[in-house]
């Protein structure tokens, strides 16, 4: 099912959507966040990045390598791939391109003589604001309306631990404190 944004109703207790009803809805949509009614007045500067997928024979990486770019090895039905990236680029096209390609094989080159085989080649949009930072927390104005966005290419570092300080606030029913919180946009906030 795709969200649809207009079938969210705001209710005293909550929200609803659909046949569900819950106390919140918390956004974790990437760059569509630009596209919701509540959230799309800030100033989002989304960018586009590159990634390469790939397999290594004869080389085995057990954990996160992060230098310019990042290396992610991922076990999917037993094999071990690896995601590799990501490049930025403020042009918005998912197009592919030859510098950005170039770019993560001269990177995967200058770490290691193994020779990759490369299995796919990704472009997409990230949820981007101007200081580069994730955003947390909840919409001033609608309470029951929460976001966790903007974690750009170092997700897989963020990702865990602010979706972990947002559980502990909504079970302990206390507010959330971080430094990534959407209030720093309030004035952007309707």
């Amino acid at each position: 099912d795709i969200y649809d944004e207009n079938q969210l109703k705001l209710t005293p207790s909550g929200i609803e959507y659909k046949h569900i009803k819950a106390k919140y809805i918390i956004y974790c949509t990437g760059s569509s966040l630009s596209q919701s009614k509540f959230f799309k007045s800030l100033p989002f500067r989304n960018v586009r990045g590159e990634t390469l997928s790939c397999l290594f024979h004869t080389w085995t990486l057990k954990s996160i390598f992060q230098s310019d770019y990042a290396i992610v090895p991922q076990e999917i039905n037993g094999d071990v791939s690896y995601k590799i990236g990501s490049t930025y680029c403020r042009d918005l096209s998912l197009l592919l391109t030859r510098n950005g390609y170039n770019d993560l094989t001269q990177f995967v080159h200058s770490i290691t003589t193994h020779v990759p085989v490369i299995t796919h080649y990704h472009s997409a949009i990230r949820c981007a604001l101007p200081d580069n930072k994730p955003i947390i927390g909840w919409h001033p104005n609608f309470p029951s309306i929460g976001v966790l966005s903007g974690l750009g290419s170092k997700g897989y570092i963020w990702a865990h631990v602010l979706a972990k300080q947002f559980a502990e606030s909504l079970k302990t029913n206390q507010l959330l404190k971080s430094h990534y919180l959407v209030n720093r946009y309030l004035d952007h906030l309707v």
